[in-house]
């Protein structure tokens, strides 16, 4: 089994699945005043809410976060 990498992860995601990826992480670490809603992140994506709660269930949109968790 080949070695996953950023560059391999980010290719089996969209635009939108990397930025919601950004966005909750911000969410966690913000301020606790300053915390955005999963319907505020939904909604400056372009998205509903349950397809936000959808992509967080994805094997490779929680491999993201790991990665940009961990940089």
């Amino acid at each position: 089994m080949a070695k996953l990498t950023l560059d391999g992860l980010k290719a089996k995601l969209t635009t939108n699945h990397l930025r919601a990826a950004e966005l909750l992480l911000e969410k966690e670490y913000a301020p606790k005043g300053e915390k955005k809603t999963y319907a505020e992140i939904a909604e400056e994506l372009g998205i509903d809410t349950s397809t936000l709660y959808h992509w967080r269930q994805n094997a490779d949109f929680v491999r993201y976060q790991g990665w940009k968790l961990i940089r």
